[in-house]
């Protein structure tokens, strides 16, 4: 049975989890801090790129496989809220984290279409363009193998609700609906904290 600490700490870790998705990667003190938003307030000035790159966005060289694009999208989101990007910025500030195959990709991209045409890309376009360049088929299969034999490993629970939600983004009709979610979330777990999970009826993960 599991105990009454562990089953505690999975409540934490997943409230945590739930909110920092929600958030779009923003933790709810930064929220709460009254810190700035993508929605370009009137008023506020327009965030430098120097101000984008001294929040720490993650780069992205092209190696990193599906989850590890998302990771980055993840990543840039959280920087464009904090930073206060603005939108028309997203694409150009984004594009500056780039390196090695994915920046010369970027860089054929954006030649192709041209420059101006390729920088006024939205940012969800942009996210598309890199999916469908970065998540082959091939690649999108691994990371459902993986969704499959994803186990907890010794007590690391904020190891595998890290890994499990990564996965989770990239692998939609493994947990849709809900119900399908709740069930992959604990198969995972070990036995002895099957149980105690079990019986606390989770309606979310």
């Amino acid at each position: 049975m599991v105990t009454e600490g562990i089953a505690a700490e999975i409540a934490e870790l997943l409230r945590e989890f739930n909110n920092m998705r929600n958030n779009n990667g923003v933790p709810n003190n930064k929220r709460d801090q009254g810190g700035p938003s993508n929605n370009n307030d009137q008023g506020r000035g327009r965030c430098s790129y120097q101000t984008f790159t001294s929040c720490n966005p993650h780069t992205f060289n092209g190696i990193e496989g599906p989850v590890g694009l998302n990771c980055w999208f993840e990543k840039l989101e959280s920087v464009f809220r904090i930073s206060g990007c603005n939108d028309n910025d997203e694409v150009g500030f984004a594009t500056g984290t780039l390196s090695d195959s994915a920046l010369t990709w970027w860089n054929n991209y954006a030649q192709s279409k041209g420059h101006n045409q390729a920088y006024a890309l939205p940012w969800e376009i942009m996210k598309q363009r890199m999916i469908e360049e970065y998540c082959s088929w091939n690649e999108i299969k691994k990371v459902e193998r993986e969704f499959r034999d994803l186990k907890l490993v010794g007590s690391d629970l904020t190891a595998y609700n890290k890994r499990f939600f990564e996965l989770a983004l990239m692998c939609p009709d493994m947990v849709t609906p809900e119900r399908r979610k709740i069930e992959k979330y604990i198969e995972g777990l070990s036995e002895s904290i099957q149980g105690g999970v079990t019986t606390s009826k989770p309606t979310t993960v």
